[in-house]
């Protein structure tokens, strides 16, 4: 029961938008709508600064660390939830937002940002690291 926290926090970590937040609460704009619409690191430097881009580097990869080494801690280094963990960051976490209505799920354009193959390969490597 506790891998499935893990996995789960997983998810949560990973739909948390840092950069969409920091540039937000910094700049008072939408990161969607400049450069290339994404909220990753890269658009948010070209958009906002190096600072603000490398904090949102840093936290990006914060969370994908914290992730798995809380999976870790909770499954005593059981290395198939620690992937899964890992997985959720990197995959569904961050392309599906935790609700349909979540302001960062889509581009400043509303185009979708995943694909229901993703979704379904997310899903489908996640059972399989925990079988």
């Amino acid at each position: 029961m506790t891998a499935w926290i893990a996995v789960a926090a997983g998810y949560l970590l990973g739909s948390v938008p840092f950069g969409y937040l920091i540039v937000r609460l910094r700049e008072g704009r939408d990161i969607r709508a400049a450069g290339s619409g994404n909220i990753g690191a890269a658009n948010v430097t070209r958009a906002a600064g190096l600072a603000v881009g490398a904090l949102t580097l840093l936290l990006d990869a914060a969370k994908g660390y914290f992730a798995v080494w809380l999976a870790a801690r909770l499954t005593e280094e059981n290395i198939t939830w620690m992937m899964a963990a890992g997985l959720m960051v990197a995959t569904s976490g961050s392309t599906t937002g935790v609700a349909r209505a979540s302001p960062w799920r889509a581009s400043a354009s509303r185009k979708p940002r995943t694909t229901p193959a993703t979704c379904w390969t997310s899903a489908r490597l996640v059972r399989d690291c925990v079988r």
